[in-house]
């Protein structure tokens, strides 16, 4: 995954016009950055960043912390990376897909007709004769799949979401 980074400035010094600040990658302690940026009274603005979800100039960085955190874990090893921009624009933020990740049931397939022949073959769909489910066209349970769920698919993985 690529860095979190977030540019925060020291509102008294910006109020005087000095335009200064510092680029911080996440993980980072709130009071790392009150030092480095010599800010008193805790108070800063956060004018630029590189995340995979908007935030407010105000954002509490140990809010962005636990963020990361929960992001991490929830992609780790599950290739939910590959999806995550559509997970975010169909949930509506990244903290709505964090809340929900435990809903997801995620396969590592490469398209929705493989996806499909698997489910048949696990009896997904009810128990099937062995003789029989070699007959079974997968691409129209994978189009009725799409029809009547919620999917996200990447490179190498599919997601059933939740609506």
């Amino acid at each position: 995954m690529r860095d979190w980074k977030i540019f925060v400035v020291n509102p008294g010094k910006y109020a005087e016009g000095e335009e200064t600040g510092e680029w911080f990658t996440l993980p980072i302690s709130e009071e790392e950055v009150l030092e480095c940026l010599e800010i008193k009274g805790g108070n800063y603005f956060i004018h630029d960043y590189e995340l995979p979800f908007d935030i407010t100039d105000s954002e509490d960085i140990e809010h962005l912390n636990r963020m990361y955190y929960d992001y991490e874990a929830l992609i780790e090893g599950t290739g939910l990376s590959q999806v995550i921009s559509e997970l975010v624009d169909y949930y509506g933020s990244l903290e709505e897909v964090i809340e929900r990740a435990y809903d997801f049931a995620i396969y590592h397939v490469n398209s929705m007709e493989e996806l499909a022949g698997k489910l048949v073959r696990e009896g997904y769909f009810g128990e099937i004769p062995p003789r029989i489910v070699d007959y079974i066209d997968c691409g129209a349970v994978a189009k009725n799949m799409e029809n009547n769920g919620v999917y996200f698919q990447g490179a190498s993985v599919i997601v059933k979401g939740v609506r």
